[in-house]
């Protein structure tokens, strides 16, 4: 989309982008993109950042931009709304880059998700759904380090980031309309909560290694150092963590525990260039991992509820039911985690904390479910109707 009325640009020095956030002082909201390369380097690259206000809009070039604080003065202010679509990866990027994250946010994929447009939507998907403008070619796949910037990646950039602020007045006109514009904010701060956290620490990454649920409590030991090892080293080379040793090779290390550098070349996934470089380091981490106390050992993850469980599956049909009468995604309201610790909790595990028991979401599926699971409320199917029922028992 672009209004005829707004002025395009490109920033490229100081000077330039200190004139244009002087001038977006006093703006209620401003749309708000970003572009940058993740698959080089272990720190994302950002490399551009786009930002709309009503009859203007930019596309701040940050290898041409040394300054980055007139921008962070306006991203900072809590009297301007921020609006991105589907915000995290764009928070995560600009939170190092203007010292902290952006709020307050209006997501508009949330957002849409609340008003029923349908689950995790493109920005294209939600224009043409909500309002009918016609579907753009994507350049998600650019590269967006190179330069100078072809003319079509700027206005591909251009018309997202001008989008936004149209998507966002449609979508909280509704959300006023349906009396759910706090529950959007609810998320939103989520959201923003989120991203101000710290980053986990190192000897916490092996549970995000794929495969890891597979190990003995030994081996997750030993891959929790591995794990660990891969990413200071990730860190320090700047390198993306995968090319340091991809996770199967985390795991299939972890699973024969190579005590000896001339034993590494039988680990499976595990590359030549590793073994060359890595090697010592590799055996180092693992007999860590074997000379850990056995209080120390991680524990085994808890296995997944078997299929025929039921429990959930009804669980899950009532999150259904209460998600297409509110006209909400389903996503939004419980994911399958959180309804197997619900259930876990009713079959005497602690208490979990989860987004379900507080809020809106109390309201809308909590209550019923806690109900369902101490026995207060039952399903059955309505004769009349074919629908799902949730009645007192």
């Amino acid at each position: 989309m672009r209004p005829g009325d707004t002025t395009r640009r490109v920033i490229a020095d100081d000077d330039a982008l200190r004139a244009f956030c002087d001038a977006l002082r006093g703006a209620q909201s401003v749309g708000l993109d970003t572009e940058f390369i993740r698959e080089r380097t272990y720190v994302p690259v950002l490399e551009t950042v786009q930002v709309a206000a009503p009859g203007r809009c930019a596309l701040i070039d940050r290898r041409g931009v040394g300054d980055l604080a007139p921008l962070a003065q306006v991203l900072l202010d809590p009297q301007i709304e921020k609006v991105l679509h589907a915000a995290e990866q764009d928070l995560e990027l600009l939170k190092p880059a203007v010292g902290g994250v952006p709020a307050p946010i209006f997501d508009t994929q949330i957002a849409a998700a609340m008003l029923g447009y349908g689950p995790q939507l493109s920005l294209n998907d939600l224009l043409e759904r909500a309002l009918g403008e016609s579907k753009r070619h994507s350049e998600s796949r650019a590269d967006w380090s190179h330069r100078p910037l072809p003319a079509k990646l700027i206005e591909y950039a251009l018309d997202d980031v001008c989008s936004l602020l149209a998507v966002h007045d449609h979508l909280r006109e509704r959300l006023v309309a349906v009396g759910r514009l706090e529950w959007a904010r609810e998320e939103f701060h989520d959201l923003e909560a989120a991203a101000a956290k710290p980053p986990p620490d190192d000897r916490r990454l092996y549970t995000r290694v794929r495969g890891y649920s597979a190990l003995s409590r030994r081996g997750l030991a030993i891959l929790r150092e591995l794990a660990s090892w891969r990413e200071a080293e990730a860190r320090r080379l700047n390198q993306p963590r995968g090319r340091i040793l991809r996770d199967e090779a985390l795991v299939a290390l972890a699973r024969r525990a190579p005590t000896d550098p001339n034993d590494l070349g039988a680990a499976r996934w595990t590359p030549a260039r590793a073994l060359q470089v890595h090697a010592q380091e590799i055996v180092a981490a693992v007999r860590r991992g074997l000379a850990a106390d056995k209080q120390d050992l991680p524990l085994k993850p808890r296995p997944a509820r078997a299929a025929g469980d039921g429990v959930i599956e009804l669980m899950q049909a009532v999150a259904r039911k209460r998600a297409e009468e509110h006209q909400i995604g389903v996503h939004l309201l419980a994911a399958r985690e959180d309804l197997a610790r619900l259930l876990g909790h009713a079959r005497g595990e602690p208490q979990p904390d989860l987004p379900l028991l507080h809020g809106w979401r109390w309201d809308l599926l909590g209550r019923d479910l806690v109900g369902l699971l101490e026995g207060r409320l039952s399903v059955a199917v309505d004769p009349a109707t074919g629908d799902l029922t949730v009645r007192s028992s």
